[in-house]
């Protein structure tokens, strides 16, 4: 609507005033546009849309107000200050954050920021943060907000402050720095999580005594707090002191799963600048106790395969043999995004991996298998025809032939012809199903499979290949269009009776 009113040249203060007593949505949309349409009737219009008995009316006419203040005469700028009294929070602030970012404002209305950060509502007084944050450079003479909405009885607006302090850091004297270190000890963990993170991201700045506060945060009772720390301390290494970088040691011994778990991924990213020692972590931690401690090990030596001695690649050779089958599946992960690069001991992986006692493993073979075709010998290629034959991974043949197709020599392809005979009713549906989502890059050999399975002995087969059809129907040439369209019309009819 807004879009419509501000594009037409012929709009008159006639048309406006009969929008505007619309319903609300249309009258919101008037006030969103009367701003920028330079016509007398719009001035009026914004007085009376600003006593609006719907609050997201009121609104729109305080972002208009403020977005246009510079250019509207003085009563529709002074609705800024009425406003900023509204009974609604998110018409109080509109207003002034829209002016705020748009314009110079004197300081009557600029100063309703020190109002608005004594308001009621916490949202509010979050947003008057925020927008100090947002134009740090142009409100310096409302920096001092900061150390009062930093003692804020709302966590959110202690963490907005954290935020803005932490996003400036490097332009801010020694009063805001201690001021967003005494959050280190904040009785919300969420504001203590932004202090890990940003001091994190201004090491580079630090004293020491502000980089030793990592000790404490590493040390913190929750969680969530405690989760940041290994990434900061690998990722500033070198910044940081000895003291300091041997928390990693701490960490890994962590009794949370999660904490130990979140040491791996710094450790491989920062393998190459880390002392012996701290490498050897990984060595540990390829045995934690819990298994999704062992499966971020396998990730991680898959995403940073290249860079590790193979003493730590090796690994993968113990991992391969866990006992959880979600470690396994990780490092078949690993082996298919590393396949290209790794040495045929590692490849071999695959093979082993193909005969897994878990299901979901050998459909991970699948998919690498298909997505790297292309670059594999015959021996691994052959792992689809044998994965084919079996019944719980045949879906999943399905599936990778028909996805990949283009990358797949003939006997390959046929591979699809062969399960649309399988003797299970699931697979041959998950056939009809693949070949409806891929029906544009297939042969119409393969394409006529559909129209057979919509006549499978199996209901379910039909009614898979009908469905997908039907839920693709547009995609298919008229000719199949009718056959299908004749078939859902008997299925419904069916239904009916």
């Amino acid at each position: 609507m807004e879009l419509s009113l501000w594009r037409n040249p012929d709009l008159s203060g006639k048309v406006l005033l009969k929008l505007a007593q619309e319903d609300a949505p249309v009258r919101k949309s008037v006030a969103e546009a009367v701003g920028r349409i330079d016509l007398p009737e719009c001035r009026n219009l914004l007085m009376r849309l600003s006593e609006d008995e719907d609050s997201s009316v009121r609104q729109a006419v305080a972002m208009t107000v403020g977005e246009h203040f510079g250019g509207l005469p003085e009563e529709c700028q002074r609705l800024l200050l009425t406003f900023a009294e509204d009974e609604n929070s998110a018409v109080r602030w509109s207003g002034i954050a829209s002016a705020i970012t748009c314009n110079e404002l004197p300081d009557t209305y600029r100063n309703l920021l020190r109002v608005l950060a004594q308001d009621e509502n916490p949202d509010v007084r979050k947003n008057v943060a925020r927008t100090v944050g947002e134009n740090f450079s142009r409100l310096p003479e409302y920096w001092n907000l900061l150390p009062e909405l930093a003692r804020d009885e709302d966590w959110g607006v202690r963490d907005e402050v954290a935020t803005v302090i932490g996003d400036n850091f490097s332009v801010l004297s020694e009063e805001y720095r201690k001021l967003f270190f005494s959050f280190v000890k904040d009785r919300s963990p969420l504001v203590r999580c932004s202090v890990s993170y940003y001091l994190g991201y201004n090491m580079g700045i630090l004293s020491e005594e502000y980089k030793r506060l990592v000790m404490v945060l590493a040390r913190d009772a929750e969680v969530i707090v405690r989760e940041y720390i290994p990434s900061l301390i690998a990722a500033n290494f070198e910044r940081l002191p000895e003291e300091c970088r041997k928390l990693l040691f701490v960490l890994a011994e962590d009794e949370e799963w999660l904490i130990r778990a979140d040491v791996v991924p710094p450790l491989g990213k920062a393998f190459e600048k880390l002392p012996e020692e701290y490498r050897r972590l990984l060595i540990t931690l390829a045995v934690d106790e819990d298994e999704f401690v062992r499966e971020k090990m396998a990730y991680t030596i898959g995403y940073n395969f290249e860079k590790l001695p193979d003493e730590y690649r090796k690994i993968l050779f113990t991992l391969v043999r866990d006992k959880d089958s979600s470690v396994r599946g990780a490092v078949a992960r690993s082996v298919g995004y590393n396949f290209k690069k790794m040495p045929e001991e590692y490849r071999r992986l695959l093979i082993l991996l193909a005969q897994d006692g878990n299901c979901d493993v050998r459909r991970d073979v699948v998919n690498i298998v298909g997505k790297s075709f292309g670059e594999l010998s015959e021996e691994y290629r052959e792992l689809l025809f044998k994965l084919a034959r079996d019944k719980d991974t045949a879906g999943a043949v399905a599936r990778t032939v028909s996805d990949h197709f283009a990358l797949l020599t003939g006997e390959y392809r046929r591979i699809l012809l062969m399960l649309a005979c399988d003797e299970d009713g699931h697979v041959r549906g998950q056939v009809a199903e693949t070949l409806g989502q891929n029906f544009g890059k297939l042969p119409e050999e393969y394409r006529k499979l559909l129209v057979t399975l919509s006549r499978d002995e199996d209901e379910y087969v039909r009614e898979k290949a009908i469905e997908t059809v039907s839920n693709n129907l547009e995609r298919f040439p008229p000719e199949y269009q009718r056959i299908f369209e004749l078939k859902m019309y008997r299925k419904e009819k069916r239904e009916r009776e």
